[in-house]
Formats: C-alpha cells, structure tokens, sequence
C-alpha cells in the first residue's frame, strides 16, 4: 500500500511539475510578444 501512495505521489509532483514548467514557457512567450509589440508601437 505505501508504494501505491508513493508513486501516486511521484506522478502528481511529476504533473505539477510540468504544469509550470507549460506556465512559466507561456509567460516568457507572452512577455517577448509584448516587448515586440511595444517596438512595434515606438517605431
């Protein structure tokens, strides 16, 4: 039964993981899109 919950564990911390690393890829491609829109706009 412990090892059940332990790789239950694993695979949420895995999912969770990934989940933020999706995140935190979507804002850093938000941000550039937005500092390339603002160039746009100055020039």
């Amino acid at each position: 039964m412990p090892t059940l919950l332990a790789v239950n564990f694993l695979s949420l911390a895995e999912i969770k993981e990934s989940v933020g690393l999706k995140l935190n890829g979507a804002h850093i491609v938000y941000s550039m899109t937005r500092r390339r829109i603002k160039l746009q706009v100055s020039s």
